[in-house]
């Protein structure tokens, strides 16, 4: 099955790669994907306030079945998401808490104790639709540079690769 891949994380991106066929990537200038698409010679659009629209035209035109989302920074319209038969997202937090853009953050200086992934269903209200997978670590005292990279290195491509495996089944 052909996808598209709407975001800014690289191992979020290989991750959902290994389960379906990468058809196109839109990402923002200078992410980790806009640098790993160039490097890899792979289809991308590169998206900003300016071009959104136009943007959002041509993937509403798509004609793959799934679209994944992973750091994407804007709010797909619902007539969009509505052309596809699985949308999913990845989202870093444990779902339904910390929704919205800085969720790690948010978490680390909380006091909470889960800091985790979750993959769900996009919907239209935002960080909200159905969870298909989630894990999380344990905060204890590490420092937000070290959970930065645990989450989006280890955590965010297990919470795919589960999920996605589930969602197949």
């Amino acid at each position: 099955m052909r996808y598209i891949f709407a975001g800014i994380r690289e191992e979020a991106l290989v991750s959902s790669s290994n389960f379906f066929k990468l058809d196109t990537i839109y990402t923002v200038k200078d992410s980790k994907v806009h640098i790993y698409a160039k490097k890899n010679k792979l289809n991308f659009f590169l998206i900003n306030k300016k071009n959104k629209l136009e943007i959002f035209k041509k993937i509403k035109r798509n004609r793959c079945k799934v679209i994944f989302s992973a750091g994407f920074p804007y709010i797909f319209p619902k007539e969009i998401l509505r052309n596809f038969k699985i949308k999913i997202n990845s989202h870093p937090s444990m779902l339904p808490k910390n929704k919205g853009l800085s969720p790690i953050r948010e978490v680390y200086f909380s006091d909470q104790k889960k800091i985790g992934v979750s993959l769900h269903i996009m919907s239209s209200k935002v960080d909200s639709g159905k969870i298909i997978y989630q894990d999380f670590i344990l905060k204890k005292k590490l420092p937000l540079n070290l959970i930065y990279q645990l989450v989006f290195k280890y955590l965010e491509p297990l919470v795919i690769t589960k999920g996605i495996q589930r969602i197949l089944k």
